[in-house]
């Protein structure tokens, strides 16, 4: 679906309402409890990241805190098998599994195979604006959203990634 109106009309205040981002002078915005919003501004936020890889692999994605969930609980529970190291290490795969992890490095790598992002390390910093949007919408898009809100999302792209988009 896509929004389209004249420039100073609202489009991106009701893509920021819609993305939790900014709240409506009147009425709310209402989503099903469990519905995984991702959004993706006009002009990407890459505070803060140095790489394409910091970028991308940020803090708080939920699959990567239980990648390190589990291999903490596995290396306590190697280190130390007690009943208690077992029940964490049991909670951490059940984590694991429904966020299916182990499917995850395929995943990125498909991601970013379409997105013809190769070298993780590079540097932000000298990206042109079309790799900046491009490794925006990777980060969008491994995080598996139900929802995708893209403002302007062309933008900077070339005609065969606008087309693949």
């Amino acid at each position: 679906m896509a929004l389209v109106a004249n420039n100073g009309t609202g489009k991106t205040t009701l893509l920021n309402m819609i993305a939790g981002l900014d709240i409506p002078d009147s009425g709310a915005v209402v989503f099903r409890r469990d519905l995984k919003v991702g959004y993706l501004p006009q002009e990407p936020d890459f505070e803060g990241a140095v790489t394409v890889a910091d970028y991308i692999f940020y803090e708080n994605n939920p699959v990567m805190q239980a990648i390190k969930a589990y291999e903490t609980a596995a290396e306590t529970h190697s280190e130390n098998p007690s009943p208690e190291t077992e029940r964490a290490l049991e909670a951490a795969t059940q984590q694991a599994d429904a966020l299916e992890i182990w499917q995850y490095e395929a995943k990125v790598r498909q991601i970013l195979g379409k997105l013809d992002i190769h070298l993780p390390n590079r540097k932000i910093a000298v990206l042109s604006g079309g790799e900046r949007k491009r490794v925006a919408i990777a980060r969008l898009l491994i995080s598996s959203p139900d929802l995708l809100v893209m403002d302007e999302p062309t933008n900077h792209l070339d005609i065969d990634m606008i087309e693949w988009l």
